[in-house]
């Protein structure tokens, strides 16, 4: 996503990328125990939630055991005075005292049992149970054996926190593998009846370390066999080590020298550049095929060196060189358009495709000849040549199906315009249907309420940051009284603003006055005054404690709050944000959407200070259009990279037949591949846009070579250059196809996309510019 970004983001858009890298939800995780008795499952969580909590990688664990919150009732309790969003000068009068009091005796009487009648000297007011009610989530699992179960009791579930980041992807993989170690070890422990239990879990870092091992894995396995494949066809034609290690020097250079560019040009190199780069300079590999069978050296030259050297790169210079010059300046106008991009992703890989093909392309006109032994021979397939030139010369007879069949697509592509380009970004997602569909049960498990919605503030320190959150938490009280929402989650909640703290507690009376309160408002109520000294000693200890901090709250899960929604910036020390999560309303026993137009009206009413920020985000609405925004541009770019690349033609062949017969093939083979890319998947996206403009490049290479050969003039020596020219382009064409072509089997969007319309596009390329094509001129028609 980072690669997604405009290269001056947004507040909001930065905030998505910051809680897609290292937020609170990527660093969630929910795992379930199931396939055994609810008793055993209860056993394996517990021995599991123990075994979980001892390991440094886990921020929180939580399974509902009692003893687990310990830690933070111990420390609620202790602060209560501090940390209850009721304690106002207003509570702590005789009348506030004895509505508090009467409160907390009706909480004793009632059937929840959240009050305990042993607290109630000590804690008359019940700022215990407020402050609980706020910290813990409105909605939990049920619990069977002291732990958490769905509602069929046929799955144990646990909520993680890793201390690591979603997107540090090692420290995630160490997590998934100390889960699955604590659930053998807890097996292990319960006995034979354990042996059942089946162990799942789910989340971003889950999905993330699955997506890497399977692209890892299945990359390495198509590549290895496309490599396998590709080198055989080479070895078969070149007979020769060096020349196979030659003809991948254009590319490796490239690649490097790609690389550089970017590293020079931007503070950092994204993956995505470099991924994607190599395979739209992937027509390097191309040059040197070109380069080899088209290669004939003049065998009457004198023998030493220098006047070897000098003919063959004559012979290179005249023959070739100027084709593959213009196919060259043609991707560079087709990729230069790139680099104007508001997105840093398109911009480098604007420039790294530029650079690489220009280093490449320089590698294979200066470089390679001069490496070139001095007995360097290709075996020149001689009756493959001669099939491809009779073959090519019929070709024009299917010009009229061509057109029909493109016709027909751009009809295809023309009725789904609309629809045409999908702004989803699970379209890109490696994660299989079945991880999706278990990590949403066992969110439903959890009960939990994924709205989207957040709060972002922005200030200039953690203190100002904090106010700004208690000031939006009040109205949002608001809210949830009108059913709105049904609760939100903000740092506040934990941990209150300094100056909230200092009036909490000047809010607190003096011992002696708080007996006298107390003894007013007692007055009719089944409680005494003179049995609530703890009650006394308590408000005076709270009155004289130390401010609390984020560090105060260490050893509880309230650390974990604050920490998840309180951030500093890692570059600017100045700037620190917050976030509010709002919890979706329950109407009728189901989640309800939250209307985030009236959460935006309805803080208008707060108005930020000097450097102060206010946003009301819906993350997966603001990933959407990010990515929208960036697949506009891009297709954008690329269309005005055509119309640069036909403007070039025009200007260099100053001959609109000529332009015709170079640019139509091209623009029919990407009709072609987008209409059956429709057809297959129903729309297109980044990824077959990328795949395209590698067909535009490679495909223009076909395209200028077959313009090249309509001048010949086919004496015997000139119809043996045509018949070397027809294999370097159909044995380049079938490199690129055995390459990328195998991509398409993938289970992988990101490569079954890039390999259906690479292995597509240029087949049809090649084909379409060989229908098209002047025929070459006879002698007689030459003179």
């Amino acid at each position: 996503m980072s690669a997604f970004l405009p290269r001056d983001p947004s507040p909001r858009q930065q905030i998505l990328i910051d809680q897609i890298s290292e937020g609170f939800a990527s660093r969630s995780l929910i795992v379930a125990v199931e396939g055994a008795p609810a008793d055993v499952l209860a056993k394996l969580s517990i021995n599991m939630g123990q075994a979980l909590r001892m390991s440094t990688l886990f921020s929180s664990v939580n399974n509902g055991q009692a003893d687990a919150k310990l830690n933070d009732q111990e420390f609620i309790f202790a602060n209560r005075y501090i940390l209850s969003q009721r304690i106002t000068a207003d509570r702590m009068t005789d009348k506030g005292l004895r509505n508090a009091v009467e409160d907390t005796l009706a909480e004793i009487s009632s059937s929840t049992g959240l009050f305990s009648k042993s607290l109630l000297t000590r804690d008359p007011t019940g700022e215990a149970l407020e402050v609980i009610k706020k910290v813990v989530p409105t909605s939990q699992p049920p619990s069977y054996g002291g732990v958490w179960m769905n509602t069929q009791f046929s799955r144990a579930l646990l909520l993680l926190q890793t201390t690591a980041q979603g997107s540090d992807l090692d420290a995630q993989q160490d997590v998934h593998t100390n889960i699955e170690k604590s659930f053998k070890l807890a097996q292990r422990q319960v006995g034979p009846a354990a042996n059942q239990a089946v162990l799942k879990f789910s989340g971003p870092g889950v999905f993330a370390v699955k997506a890497r091992e399977t692209i890892k894995t299945e990359a390495s396995r198509l590549s290895t066999i496309g490599i396998i494949l590709v080198l055989g066809l080479l070895w078969f034609i070149y007979r020769s080590v060096v020349t196979l290690f030659l003809g991948v020097l254009p590319v490796v250079t490239g690649a490097l020298a790609g690389i550089a560019a970017v590293g020079l040009g931007f503070p950092s190199v994204h993956g995505m550049t470099i991924g994607f780069g190599i395979t739209l300079i992937g027509e390097a590999v191309d040059y040197a095929i070109y380069l080899f069978v088209q290669y004939a050296p003049n065998s009457s030259a004198a023998s030493n060196d220098n006047s070897h050297d000098h003919q063959k790169n004559e012979s290179f210079s005249n023959n070739f060189w100027p084709t593959i010059k213009l196919g060259v300046i043609t991707s560079i106008f087709g990729f230069s358009t790139l680099l104007f991009s508001g997105f840093t992703g398109l911009a480098q890989l604007g420039l790294f495709s530029i650079v690489g093909i220009v280093v490449a392309a320089v590698v294979t006109r200066f470089v390679l000849p001069r490496l070139l032994p001095a007995d360097f021979t290709v075996h020149q397939p001689k009756k493959l040549g001669l099939a491809l030139s009779k073959f090519v010369s019929k070709l024009h007879v299917y010009r009229g199906g061509i057109a029909l069949i493109g016709l027909i697509a751009a009809i295809l592509v023309g009725l789904n315009w609309k629809t045409l380009w999908s702004n989803e970004l699970g379209a890109l997602s490696p994660v299989p249907l079945e991880a999706q569909q278990l990590d949403a049960e066992l969110r439903a498990d959890m009960g939990a309420s994924d709205s989207g919605l957040v709060i972002a503030l922005k200030a200039g320190s953690s203190e100002q940051v904090l106010q700004m959150s208690e000031a939006v938490a009040a109205k949002l009280e608001r809210l949830i009284a009108s059913g709105d929402i049904s609760g939100y989650q903000a740092p506040t909640n934990y941990l209150p603003s300094q100056r909230t703290q200092i009036m909490r507690k000047a809010s607190l009376p003096e011992t002696t006055d708080l007996q006298k309160l107390m003894d007013i408002a007692l007055v009719g109520l089944p409680i005494k005054s003179d049995k609530l000294q703890e009650f006394f000693n308590d408000v005076a200890l709270a009155k004289n404690k130390p401010l609390l901090t984020q560090e105060s709250l260490k050893g509880t899960s309230m650390f974990l709050g604050v920490d998840s929604l309180l951030t500093q910036n890692s570059i600017d020390t100045n700037k620190w944000s917050a976030l509010i999560v709002l919890q979706a309303p329950v109407r009728n026993g189901s989640l309800s959407s939250i209307d985030s137009k009236k959460i935006e009206s309805f803080l208008t009413s707060i108005t930020p200070e000097q450097n102060q920020e206010i946003h009301v985000i819906e993350l997966g609405n603001e990933a959407r259009s990010v990515y929208s925004a960036y697949l506009k541009e891009a297709i954008v770019l690329s269309a005005a990279g055509l119309i640069a690349i036909l403007a070039l033609l025009m200007w260099v062949k100053k001959s609109v037949s000529q332009v015709a017969r170079v640019f139509l093939p091209l623009m029919a083979s990407v009709i072609v591949v987008a209409a059956s890319v429709v057809a297959l998947k129903g729309s297109l996206n980044l990824l077959h846009l990328v795949g395209l403009l590698l067909v535009v490049a490679i495909g223009s290479n076909y395209a200028l070579f077959f313009d090249q050969r309509s001048s010949y003039v086919l004496s015997d020596a000139f119809a043996t250059q045509d018949q070397n020219m027809l294999c370097s382009l159909f044995i380049a064409n079938l490199t690129t196809i055995l390459g990328f072509g195998l991509l398409a089997f993938s289970s992988v969007p990101v490569m079954s996309a890039i390999g259906l319309t690479v292995g597509l596009g240029t087949f049809l390329a090649l084909a379409f510019s060989a229908a098209f094509a002047m025929p070459p001129f006879s002698d007689a028609t030459a003179a």
